[in-house]
């Protein structure tokens, strides 16, 4: 959410609470998008596309100067100045795999990576 919005303090919203609002999202091409798109369709919102763009950081960035809402992969929320705020569904989630070959031993920095995915999350959005 941008900096002042209606919801800001918040800590989880339901995307029904997001009609009526500009969204700031990636075209839809881009990976994400579609479950993006399926998760409003799902609860029956159509938000008004205000901006595209297939840079999340740019997305966070147009957040911030108050043009609009995003959904975005959590990592990229709250960034500058917008607020990370949880998105009551369900379905607002994505599981992504991670595998590696058991035949062989992993590179340093490709152990040092696998190790940093496989370590605890804190999910506290405040």
């Amino acid at each position: 959410m941008p900096p002042g919005h209606r919801l800001r303090n918040r800590r989880r919203v339901r995307l029904t609470e997001l009609a009526g609002e500009d969204l700031v999202t990636a075209p839809p091409s881009f990976g994400y998008q579609a479950l993006v798109d399926g998760l409003l369709r799902e609860s029956g919102v159509s938000p008004a596309v205000a901006f595209e763009s297939q840079d999340v950081g740019a997305i966070e960035g147009l957040v911030s100067a108050g043009l609009g809402v995003a959904i975005l992969p959590e990592p990229f929320a709250g960034l500058t100045g917008t607020k990370a705020i949880a998105i009551a569904s369900d379905g607002a989630q994505r599981t992504i795999g991670l595998v590696w070959p058991t035949d062989r031993p992993l590179t340093s920095p490709a152990g040092r990576f696998r190790d940093i995915l496989r370590a605890p999350v804190d999910r506290d959005l405040n």
